[in-house]
């Protein structure tokens, strides 16, 4: 890749949303693009919103951008594993229904004929701070992404630590309490469960309907399903004692 002159495409498969990115071998933003991921709407729909969402870039840096084609030399997709970056697999998806030894880069490959590669969503934005962000001065690094549901990614030496099945830092499914509350990946006690935006929201509800008072039901007019993260983040910091509770937890959970 010249880094003067070609360019990128990034996609951040998320639970919530995908984000794709046209940026230049500089890493500098060119376009975006996001849209909801409809990932209960089942696996092929999302790569439908993939397949849409990239060629919606292509076709914006070609028809608005002046930006040939033949200048776009990849596309990078960084998606919840566990995966298998060698066989461009991903194995299975919590957060995405149905999602089991589904062969991303094969089927993306066939929609958009470029070159893909697929990371780990945690270890693309690890690798990201460290080329053009936050860690761009250290060799080592270590990050926690908290969304839809909880990743790391680790940085030795400017290189990724995959491990021997790219999970090293899959900490989101680590067991912190044995036959807890039940994780989308099907087990119990997952840090995911507890910590993730998910699991927030979900802790929020059950105390609400187990009677504890909050704020909250003014804020979505007792109206549930549209509690968000950011709206028990907001309540806790107005003094709403149910949130500072869930975001206390929250915290001690992420150490």
């Amino acid at each position: 890749m010249n880094a003067a002159s070609d360019y990128v495409v990034g996609v951040d498969l998320g639970g919530t949303n995908i984000v794709s990115l046209l940026i230049t071998g500089k890493g500098k933003i060119i376009d975006k693009d996001t849209r909801s991921t409809l990932a209960k709407e089942g696996k092929e729909k999302v790569i439908s919103q993939i397949v849409n969402s990239v060629k919606r870039i292509l076709e914006e840096s070609e028809t608005k951008l002046g930006i040939s084609s033949k200048s776009i030399t990849g596309l990078g997709i960084g998606s919840p594993g566990p995966l298998s970056i060698r066989k461009g697999l991903i194995h299975l998806a919590p957060n995405l229904a149905g999602w089991t030894n589904v062969p991303l880069v094969d089927i993306l490959r066939d929609e958009l004929n470029l070159p893909i590669f697929l990371e780990n969503d945690a270890n693309a934005a690890a690798l990201g701070e460290w080329w053009r962000g936050a860690g761009k001065d250290v060799d080592n690094l270590v990050l926690l992404t908290l969304g839809t549901g909880i990743g790391g990614g680790i940085i030795i030496q400017g290189e990724v630590l995959h491990g021997a099945w790219d999970t090293a830092a899959e900490i989101g499914h680590m067991i912190i309490h044995e036959g807890g509350l039940l994780c989308g990946c099907g087990k119990k006690g997952c840090l995911e469960a507890y910590a993730s935006a998910t699991g927030v929201i979900k802790r929020t509800l059950t105390a609400i309907r187990e009677g504890k008072k909050s704020i909250l039901a003014d804020a979505v007019k007792n109206r549930w399903e549209n509690i968000t993260c950011e709206l028990v983040y907001k309540a806790a910091e107005k003094g709403d004692s149910l949130s500072r509770w869930i975001v206390e937890e929250t915290a001690r959970y992420l150490g």
